[in-house]
């Protein structure tokens, strides 16, 4: 008989809730509960040169773009969905090209750091 498969790491981060525990963590979109975590690791650096540089910039870009759209006689708007959604395969390209530091953050001491969640580095 083959043993049962590991779990992965959405079944680590993100496991059946069990009878007692709130239901309102769920989504009641199937696609959503399957692809999205309900639950956060605490663990994981959240101000990153990443989420710098690419707030930052798309910021400044889209206020550049919308600014300049604006005199138009047909203006042209552009969302903030569409900046997030252009961000990401920029974040992931950024997260496999810049270098990993040995410490562990890019400015020793202060928990910068590089990392994707649910990927170990």
């Amino acid at each position: 008989m083959a043993s049962p498969p590991a779990p992965s790491d959405v079944e680590k981060w993100n496991p059946q809730p069990s009878d007692d525990s709130e239901e309102d963590d769920s989504s009641p979109i199937e696609e959503v509960r399957m692809t999205v975590l309900t639950r956060d690791d605490p663990s994981l650096p959240v101000w990153t040169f990443r989420m710098w540089f690419l707030g930052l910039i798309s910021c400044a870009v889209l206020s550049f773009l919308n600014q300049f759209f604006s005199y138009r006689s047909e203006q042209l708007v552009i969302s903030q969905i569409t900046v997030q959604v252009a961000s990401l395969p920029i974040g992931r390209f950024m997260a496999a090209v810049l270098p990993t530091p040995s410490s562990g953050s890019l400015v020793s001491g202060t928990g910068c750091s590089r990392s994707i969640p649910g990927r170990s580095t």
